[in-house]
């Protein structure tokens, strides 16, 4: 693991997944479960944080409930991306991986999870580096593998010091999940390992529509977004997160929405979309994620559909503004904001 830039160490923790889609699986803190092996998480196409931790766990021989909830607290401290298989942001050059789009610090996209699970193992037990945590993990000490992982290489600020409390606020995370079941399944859950980005600055190789029609300033506006950081908060120019993006997006043509992915439902339901999934959908439209489908409060994530079933968007922290393909976990529904100022919708 290369050494970390100071921001991305300082704003660990889970609020960063609030712009990251869940879906809900039953999970029992007290014991590891059913132990997913690499060659299991070949033929997923995705899994949640608790399967990763699992097979993570599993690999470095430290099957056990306590390691698994660390290793899960150790996925959300890192942001880790629902795009580039990588959970615990491996910098390894493993087989079919490229670099994660504006992140100075190496970290790599991989082609499937299992090629991520094999270098996040690799990297934590290559050498004698992080033995200590690895004890510590086998023997289900959170105490002793957090004050490990402290005095690892893992994290270093820019003066080549260790990052003050990334150790610590692990272990903060999962004294929290034991005390907070809702906290411990919304963290395990999170989808992880799908798609691979390949190619593009932070556009998956993707292109966005053409600059044309009704939304054209707004396309040209997300193009030249592509490649910039998720921040939680973020309303440009130089970093975003999801709602941000969006409002900024969609006020090049003349639509005001608040920096609030539900408030932006809220202001746009009256236009929603028929159908399932991509169904129906127009270049422009809004999709939402929520943790309860039925539930619009819950909504936590947005992104502007492109077409041929992939949206624009900024996921969370580790990641950057780009397209990538929609998915259905927690899919709440989408808008049609033009519809509401009586305009058509766009064209490609």
């Amino acid at each position: 693991m290369s050494t970390k830039g100071w921001a991305a160490v300082a704003v660990a923790g889970l609020a960063l997944v609030i712009c990251l889609p869940v879906v809900v699986v039953v999970a029992a803190f007290s014991g590891a479960g059913p132990s997913a092996s690499a060659a299991g998480l070949t033929s997923l196409g995705g899994s949640t944080a608790l399967e990763f931790a699992e097979a993570f766990a599993d690999d470095i021989g430290a099957d056990n409930g306590p390691a698994v909830a660390f290793v899960v607290a150790w996925e959300a401290s890192e942001g880790s991306s629902a795009s580039h298989n990588n959970p615990l942001d491996s910098t390894l050059a493993e087989p079919g991986s490229v670099g994660l789009p504006g992140n100075p610090d190496g970290v790599q996209m991989y082609p499937s999870l299992s090629v991520g699970l094999a270098a996040d193992v690799a990297t934590i037990t290559g050498g004698t580096a992080y033995a200590g945590v690895i004890a510590a993990l086998a023997a289900g000490d959170v105490d002793a593998a957090g004050a490990a992982l402290q005095v690892s290489p893992w994290c270093t600020t820019p003066d080549g010091g260790q990052c003050p409390g990334y150790g610590a606020s692990i272990v903060s995370l999962v004294v929290e999940y034991s005390a907070d079941a809702a906290l411990w399944q919304s963290a395990s859950s999170v989808l992880v390992g799908t798609t691979a980005l390949v190619g593009g600055p932070g556009a998956g190789g993707a292109a966005l529509p053409a600059a044309s029609g009704d939304l054209a300033p707004m396309w040209a506006f997300l193009t030249a977004q592509l490649g910039k950081p998720y921040q939680w908060g973020g309303a440009g120019p130089a970093s975003w997160d999801c709602s941000g993006l969006v409002m900024v997006a969609y006020a090049q043509v003349g639509i005001p929405l608040e920096h609030n992915a539900a408030a932006q439902w809220a202001e746009t339901d009256a236009a929603q979309v028929p159908g399932t999934g991509t169904s129906g959908l127009e270049p422009g439209d809004l999709l939402f994620w929520a943790t309860d489908p039925s539930d619009p409060s819950t909504i936590e994530h947005v992104a502007i559909y492109v077409g041929d079933g992939e949206v624009v968007d900024a996921p969370h922290t580790g990641t950057v503004v780009q397209v990538q393909a929609w998915w259905p976990s927690g899919y709440f529904g989408a808008t049609r904001p033009l519809a509401l100022v009586g305009q058509p919708a766009s064209t490609v």
